[in-house]
């Protein structure tokens, strides 16, 4: 990649990752407005000052995924048509069009699935594990469409996965170029570690029977392999799109049958 694209590519991928962070800040002003008053050795912070703290860390992860993808996935046969509208001078979106529907279809798919699922454990489920429409109100679902469907995507897909396939082919395999299995892998390996990445949410919601784990593991780690496989063989651009349309899905799904049981 050229400096210039690489600069490039890097000042719209973080001005997007930070649209998906600041929607994290209506939640996040919840979490701290309703944290308790006599925690012990709690710092001497303003609300805004503990929201700013609770931000940077997932900033800071956007920043090197950015730079770690933008040298690596290049390299590695991935495809970013923010990259190609750059380098070659194309309409971005005749270079996307082509994956419009893949990324729509993928979505929609993933989402249905996840309700399904969570309706197959929801009886082994404590309440606060279960998914309910007021759990998927207009913030949730615009932090997880942006949040989601960009940060995340550029975390585990751009950054993440791109690292893992140079690092499996440099160390194990051979060849010019990575053999499909190299991406399988660092695919289910990237899936895996973001389904964990939910265990310490998990934890406060529940306690970690081996229902809770499973579930956990099952509905991230399947959405992780879902988008991980559009980045490889569509692009990283395809991969967000669907990550957001998973979101949107869900919640249409409860909010239309919140509305029909209501009625």
């Amino acid at each position: 990649m050229a400096k210039k694209t690489f600069w490039l590519t890097f000042g719209i991928f973080l001005l997007l990752g930070m649209v998906g962070v600041a929607t994290l800040i209506p939640t996040i002003s919840l979490l701290v407005e309703n944290l308790p008053q006599n925690i012990p050795n709690a710092p001497n912070l303003s609300s805004t000052q503990l929201i700013f703290l609770l931000l940077l860390n997932p900033f800071i992860l956007l920043i090197i995924s950015i730079l770690v993808g933008n040298w690596l996935a290049p390299r590695i046969g991935f495809t970013s048509h923010v990259v190609d509208w750059i380098a070659k001078k194309s309409l971005f979106w005749k270079l996307f069009h082509p994956n419009l529907s893949s990324g729509i279809l993928a979505g929609v798919a993933v989402g249905v699935i996840f309700i399904g699922l969570d309706l197959l454990f929801r009886p082994y489920l404590p309440a606060s594990l279960q998914v309910q429409p007021v759990s998927r109100g207009f913030f949730t679902t615009l932090s997880s469409v942006f949040y989601g469907g960009i940060v995340e995507e550029l975390m585990m897909r751009w950054g993440l996965t791109s690292l893992l396939v140079w690092l499996i082919w440099k160390v194990f395999a051979s060849g010019p170029v990575p053999r499909p299995w190299v991406y399988w892998l660092a695919i289910l390996i990237s899936s895996f570690l973001f389904a964990i990445g939910h265990l310490g949410v998990t934890a406060q919601l529940a306690p970690l029977t081996a229902i809770v784990l499973m579930r956990m593991i099952l509905l991230n780690g399947l959405g992780g392999v879902v988008f991980g496989w559009l980045y490889w063989r569509r692009s990283i651009e395809t991969a967000m799109l669907a990550h957001a349309v998973t979101h949107i899905t869900m919640s249409c799904i409860l909010w239309g049958t919140d509305l029909i049981i209501s009625k």
